[in-house]
């Protein structure tokens, strides 16, 4: 047992160091197969299942029985094999070097977090394995000169610049930024505070959340309680973000609150006080939109669930039958041909809209979502881009 937890140690500090020292990495060391030797495509999944991802396992499984059920690719069935990376990045890259250790594993569709995929997303890329993350939006993942890695949700710059636009037009120009200490709660408030200082919006003060206990919130509510300010700006992911939501309105805080996609869940909902309002979030999933895709995608996850799909159901659900269209639609059968055939190709629409990707793999013009909440439930605002005005 010590051997092998040494060894990881080992492959953790490698890893960290290859891809996380900020220099690019250009290279593809292998390039492998999309079929494998039993006439199957076997893709990966990383994910913390565990933690709030039960609708994001439901999403890619719903995904892959349609397309079996519809004679997957070319007569061969699509196989998922789950792993639950706990969200943390020594499991995170345990899970990496088990995917990349199976020769016939060829695409990984995960991470969650960010911490976890700049750390693994150069394990893939020397293994030839092309990772589609619908769930990283830290900006630095697709800056690194990966050629094996894709992006399908809009980066925390995109989110927190069309946040800083709504709290714009929404009249709220004196913001205290309220921030849960991680790569992704440090990322969207840069870039909102950034923005807003272009749009002239005043940062009246910003915070940390370090363990997102009720002492802590109340002490730092204290604190703002002295302060003149218009709203909150929230970056965060669950449980934080529902915590703060309700106890900051418990102690009267009444003050608009504008959150990332952190906020855009089931869990978020189900775990918020009743008669929550003037809560609102930044996302990219309309299940309102009025195309068959979401419409259909909504029927058939009902049907199987009992229950209607969030953002990170349909960001899963995207993310495989992208990979699916692709491989029925190019001509070569490698990782590395799938990737640049979906940089190349022409938009692809999915249950939450349009795809379109930039060649290093992000994703771009991607339609914002508005919502708020209202009697326990998200109504749509609007859809689209946020003008400044």
């Amino acid at each position: 047992m010590m051997i092998k937890k040494s060894i990881l140690f080992i492959l953790i500090i490698i890893s960290i160091f290859l891809y996380g020292c900020g220099e690019k990495e250009t290279f593809v060391a292998k390039n492998r197969k999309v079929i494998s030797e039993k006439g199957e495509i076997l893709i990966g999944v990383g994910w913390p299942i565990a933690g709030n991802g039960e609708s994001f396992k439901n999403g890619i499984k719903l995904a892959e029985k349609e397309v079996n059920e519809n004679g997957g690719v070319d007569s061969k069935k699509i196989r998922l094999v789950i792993k639950d990376d706990k969200a943390t990045i020594t499991r995170g890259l345990q899970v990496a070097h088990e995917f990349s250790e199976n020769p016939n594993i060829w695409s990984v569709i995960g991470h969650r977090n960010s911490y976890i995929s700049l750390s693994v997303a150069g394990v893939y890329q020397r293994n030839g394995i092309l990772m589609v993350t619908p769930g990283s939006t830290a900006p630095k993942l697709t800056s690194l000169g990966n050629k094996l890695l894709l992006r399908t949700i809009p980066s925390d710059t995109y989110i927190a610049q069309n946040a800083a636009k709504l709290a714009l037009r929404s009249n709220l120009k004196k913001i205290v930024i309220y921030y849960e200490k991680n790569d992704y709660g440090l990322a969207l408030a840069n870039a909102f505070e950034d923005y807003s200082n272009e749009l002239g919006i005043s940062i009246v003060d910003r915070r940390p959340v370090i363990a997102g206990s009720k002492t802590e919130f109340r002490k730092d509510l204290q604190y703002f309680s002295l302060l003149d300010f218009d709203g909150f700006f929230l970056a965060g992911v669950m449980p934080m973000v529902s915590d703060f939501v309700n106890f900051a309105r418990r102690e009267g805080f009444e003050q608009p609150i504008i959150g990332g996609d952190g906020l855009d869940s089931e869990d978020f909902l189900k775990a918020l006080d009743t008669n929550i309002k003037n809560v609102t979030t930044v996302s990219v999933f309309n299940p309102e939109k009025k195309s068959d895709k979401t419409r259909n995608f909504i029927k058939n996850y009902i049907k199987e669930y009992k229950s209607e799909p969030d953002m990170w159901a349909a960001q899963a659900y995207d993310a495989l039958n992208l990979i699916v269209y692709a491989l029925k639609n190019s001509d070569k059968k490698t990782a590395y041909d799938i990737v640049k055939y979906i940089e190349n190709m022409p938009e692809w629409n999915g249950a939450s809209g349009k795809h379109c990707f930039d060649n290093t793999g992000n994703l771009v013009e991607k339609d914002i979502v508005v919502k708020t909440v209202r009697s326990g439930k998200f109504v749509i605002l609007s859809e689209g881009v946020i003008n400044n005005e």
